[in-house]
């Protein structure tokens, strides 16, 4: 399961494999934008992404996987919470902490590296800690955010 897949091509839509999902059934490898597809109600799978060598531990949140609430995860028809957009400023840490971080940045591997925009979720289960881009939905008539969480 280790080795490079031949052929090297999505399940899905024949593009260059990059992510194994260890979650789904049969480890499938996929491109980028399958992966986000295939996971947009299974927040809680952990996959690793192909380096040219081997598959090294990756994440959703670092694939690019937003978790939309309401609308049965598929993205709010009235837009994105202001200052809410998981699309801008995707950086690992902000740049006034990287002072205090250098000499432990070696040591934790990029897929647990926390989100410091504010859009994120960090979500603890049994199967270890997610960190997921998060978008509201923002209708006239939808919960407070607090409340969407609950439900959700």
């Amino acid at each position: 399961m280790e080795a490079p897949p031949n052929p090297w091509k999505c399940l899905i839509c024949d593009g260059d494999r990059v992510y194994r999902c260890l979650g789904c059934f049969s480890q499938p490898l996929l491109c980028t934008q399958c992966c986000q597809k295939q996971h947009y109600m299974l927040p809680f799978h952990h996959v690793k992404q192909w380096t040219g060598t081997f598959f090294e531990d990756s994440s959703l949140c670092l694939v690019g996987m937003v978790l939309h609430l309401g609308h049965h995860g598929q993205p709010c028809p009235s837009g994105v919470p202001e200052g809410m957009d998981p699309h801008v400023n995707r950086v690992p840490f902000p740049v006034d902490d990287m002072e205090w971080c250098t000499d432990e940045l070696d040591d934790v591997p990029p897929f647990l590296w926390v989100p410091q925009d504010g859009n994120h979720l960090t979500l603890v289960d049994v199967t270890g800690v997610h960190f997921l881009w998060v978008c509201y939905c923002v209708c006239p008539t939808s919960q407070p955010f607090h409340m969407q969480l609950l439900e959700s």
